[in-house]
């Protein structure tokens, strides 16, 4: 076998660090991120959570294999319901469904002359163009994005506070009739007096610790009981989140680049203030997660249910979701609204999916920022 003078023995080396060391990978235009670029705390970051998430998905199989639920189901009163809230939250989807086909439309490169070859542009030109990116942000921008998000937040919470009022209205007047029957029964003397005294002052024990409003409210998952439990919960969607959207972002690699870049990380990235950085976070892990979970899950998907299979509503209301979020953040974004959808479907928690769509911003923010430049 004839030696290869490309090598240091004339061999192939055995090991890959030895190959890389004669074969250095450089990044090219459609990859300009590899694993070279990463900190030590990007992989931090990256690795044990995705360990983690694989141990959940484990955990979850061998509760279907002994016949439980994955996430065990919350008993509670799911029949919430707001037209003008659905139709609020309809029509700031067709918003921003038609924002992302204008903005794709006016990304779309210019068409060529007909009858001749397009002029030939000035090497500065040509380069002041190609890095112009697509949409620009600002932490101006971003100021009135959250403002504009917190206003949608506060109608949502309005309107559903206003349908929990009504019907916490028609469960007090049930509650009063029940109440009534039994202190008819004790002013017959009937032989079943005690108990109805007893029911009675049950019914306003509970009335007394759960007033109509939070009643009402809780029908939409927003309740103020078991917070750390559905935090819980919610982390732990979170973790199991991670191994899918993993492996759709490794398998959809080759449509990522530089230039589909979200906005927000391109302006956390570089030499940002800390300030803006600040308030990229404060918009992307508190402010993003409460209304959008609000407005998909607690509004959307529990008003689709009403006329499909909860199967069906996790579906369509995940399509959605990843849908408004552009080209391709929506490939890698559909694993993580499935599990959204599914945690809210079983525990019925406005605080678990905020949690785990909180947790999951943070991370990939958190992570973003590890890359190096």
């Amino acid at each position: 076998m004839a030696k290869n003078p490309r090598f240091r023995n004339g061999h192939p080396p055995s090991s890959i660090l030895a190959y890389r060391r004669h074969h250095p990978v450089t990044p090219s235009p459609r990859h300009p991120v590899n694993v070279e670029q990463i900190s030590p705390w990007g992989l931090i970051l990256f690795y044990p959570p995705l360990l983690a998430g694989a141990w959940v998905w484990v955990r979850g199989a061998m509760r279907l294999r002994a016949g439980r639920a994955p996430m065990p189901r919350r008993d509670v009163d799911r029949r919430a319901f707001s037209r003008p809230a659905l139709v609020l939250v309809i029509g700031w989807i067709g918003l921003q469904a038609a924002a992302n086909v204008v903005a794709v439309l006016e990304g779309l490169p210019a068409g060529k002359p007909v009858g001749g070859a397009p002029e030939a542009a000035a090497p500065d030109e040509e380069a002041e163009v190609d890095s112009k990116p697509v949409l620009e942000i600002g932490p101006r921008q971003v100021v009135v994005l959250t403002a504009v998000n917190l206003t949608l937040l506060a109608m949502l919470l309005l309107i559903l506070w206003q349908a929990s009022r009504r019907a916490s209205l028609g469960d007090s007047a049930a509650d009063g009739a029940e109440m009534r029957t039994c202190l008819q029964c004790g002013e017959e003397h009937d032989p079943g007096a005690v108990a109805c005294a007893v029911c009675g002052g049950a019914l306003s024990e509970i009335q007394r610790k759960h007033p109509p409003v939070l009643h009402g409210l809780a029908r939409f998952g927003i309740e103020g009981r078991g917070l750390g439990q559905e935090a819980t919960w919610g982390a732990i969607g979170f973790l199991a989140s991670l191994p899918p959207v993993i492996a759709v972002l490794l398998a959809t690699a080759a449509w990522r680049s530089e230039e589909t870049q979200h906005p927000l990380i391109k302006l956390v990235g570089g030499d940002a203030a800390l300030a803006t950085r600040i308030l990229v976070a404060i918009s992307v892990v508190i402010v993003a997660p409460l209304v959008e979970e609000l407005m998909y899950r607690v509004v959307l998907q529990t008003s689709l249910r009403r006329w499909m299979p909860p199967a069906a509503a996790i579906v369509l209301t995940a399509v959605l979701f990843s849908a408004v979020h552009g080209w391709p953040d929506l490939v890698p974004l559909l694993p993580l609204a499935l599990v959204l959808g599914y945690v809210y479907e079983q525990r019925h928690s406005f605080a678990a999916v905020v949690v785990l769509h909180g947790l999951f911003n943070l991370w990939m923010l958190a992570l973003a920022l590890t890359i190096q430049s």
